[in-house]
């Protein structure tokens, strides 16, 4: 509300239309964001940070090309900014651009290498590459940066790939800990458990993730993989 205000008190600042933007890409209202940020834009066409807030909305509503066009544009007017660099990145890992990605996430971890969202999404897109050992080593660096449920399932499931099953069994334990709403980590562990045969806790694995997920794709497999699991328990 105080947002809204300091847009009736102050209708020519770009940073009252930066704001509630802000706000609203914050509240997945992307399509109402990217309104305020190009009004943000049409005061001042030269704001990286509305370019770069305009850019994630873009990507959040799926729109990916604008998203690379307002990022990169961003990037131009302050190409200092790690910050603009690892949001590009994002935008490439959902196109499947993951050569891309590395180059922009590497870019940033130069400029900060304090930036856990960086080493996360270049672990993204080194483990979409089949880059195991570099995914293991990224997600790793972020965890020591600031640990989450999402990057202990990311590397719980580095650890899948790599066939280390204790290891990922520990990994996604935490994740849990962490955050018990999470669904992935239920998914994995019910595969963890499938491949070390530990069928009762791979079918309350899947139980809960299927509990939780709405995912169509992943719950079909679920569903699946419990039903050739119970005809083999007694």
């Amino acid at each position: 509300e105080h947002l809204l205000r300091a847009i009736q008190l102050a209708p020519n600042d770009p940073e009252a239309y930066l704001n509630l933007g802000n706000l609203y890409l914050q509240k997945k209202e992307f399509d109402n964001a990217i309104t305020l940020f190009s009004h943000s834009l049409k005061i001042s066409p030269t704001w990286s940070s509305a370019y770069s807030g305009r850019g994630a909305a873009y990507s959040s509503n799926g729109e990916y090309d604008k998203a690379l066009s307002d990022l990169s544009e961003a990037i131009r007017i302050n190409p200092k900014s790690a910050a603009y660099f690892v949001e590009r990145a994002k935008v490439y890992i959902k196109k499947g651009d993951y050569t891309r990605a590395i180059t922009d996430t590497t870019l940033a971890i130069r400029m900060d290498s304090t930036l856990p969202n960086a080493y996360e999404n270049r672990g993204i897109a080194y483990l979409n590459l089949g880059n195991y050992a570099k995914a293991k080593k990224d997600f790793s660096d972020a965890i020591a940066l600031k640990p989450s449920a999402q990057l202990l399932d990311n590397r719980g499931l580095t650890h899948i790939n790599l066939k280390q099953y204790s290891d990922a069994l520990k990994d996604l334990e935490e994740s849990i800990k962490l955050d018990a709403s999470y669904d992935l980590p239920y998914y994995r562990l019910g595969y963890v458990y499938q491949e070390t045969g530990k069928k009762p806790e791979a079918i309350a694995s899947y139980e809960k993730f299927l509990t939780l997920s709405e995912n169509d794709k992943l719950s079909a497999t679920a569903k699946a993989a419990l039903e050739r699991l119970k005809t083999t328990v007694k």
